[in-house]
């Protein structure tokens, strides 16, 4: 080994990887830019004919798995955005503590000052 540092090279982006990326990233901004668009009451209309469609489509057990699934994914989002939550609630109390410290420490120098 030579006296230079070895330097760990990044994996460089292929073209089929940014093919496959790509098209997936149209898709999430074309769902979610729809999606945002739809008023409550139509959101919760969609998610009930869609409901009410794969209820025809699929049986009882299909129907179960299905609804298993979906509620998982929904119980997995929540629980991430609840302790994104929580964590940026923390910083800022974080940072409210540090200010107030800073202030008290402020406060405290202008009573020195008046003392004098």
């Amino acid at each position: 080994m030579s006296g230079h540092s070895r330097r760990r090279r990044l994996p460089q982006k292929t073209p089929r990887l940014n093919i496959m990326v790509m098209p997936k990233t149209c898709f999430r901004v074309m769902l979610m830019y729809c999606l945002s668009r739809l008023s409550p009451n139509r959101f919760a209309l969609l998610a009930a004919f869609l409901g009410v469609l794969f209820g025809f489509a699929l049986n009882s057990e299909e129907k179960a798995a299905l609804g298993n699934f979906i509620v998982s994914i929904g119980q997995a989002m929540l629980t991430a955005q609840a302790q994104q939550e929580y964590q940026e609630s923390v910083g800022e109390r974080e940072d409210l503590g540090r200010e107030i410290r800073e202030l008290d420490a402020r406060m405290e120098e202008i009573k020195r000052k008046l003392r004098l």
